[in-house]
């Protein structure tokens, strides 16, 4: 099976976003193309309903939701946007808006889950 990437949050079959009070329920597929190895996930469900047919990525919305996914790091929202707007090492030099418009938006998925992982270990 293709593994498909949420155009929304970079999630993929693996690496799902958790849902309910308890973060025990994965998101699932709200719309799916195996070929093109892309999706948009439940947590998505507010991503533009164009962008959505057409599988393609809004940089302005997945902003949101990586500082939504960044608030147990930073605090609040407003350092997970900034955070989107910095260059980092660890993306060789590009910022993961960058990164979101030419479609390597499971990099910066990837990279948020790494910080993730370090906050709650």
């Amino acid at each position: 099976m293709r593994i498909a990437v949420c155009i929304g949050c970079g999630c993929d079959d693996h690496h799902t976003c958790e849902l309910g009070p308890f973060a025990d329920i994965p998101c699932r597929w709200l719309r799916v193309s195996r070929p093109k190895r892309l999706g948009v996930c439940t947590c998505c469900h507010g991503l533009d309903f164009r962008n959505q047919a057409q599988l393609r990525p809004d940089v302005e919305f997945s902003a949101l939701r990586f500082a939504e996914l960044l608030e147990p790091v930073y605090g609040d929202r407003d350092e997970g946007l900034l955070w989107y707007e910095r260059r980092h090492h660890s993306l060789n030099g590009k910022t993961p808006r960058e990164l979101v418009a030419t479609g390597n938006i499971r990099r910066v998925r990837q990279a948020v889950n790494r910080m993730l992982d370090e906050v709650f270990l």
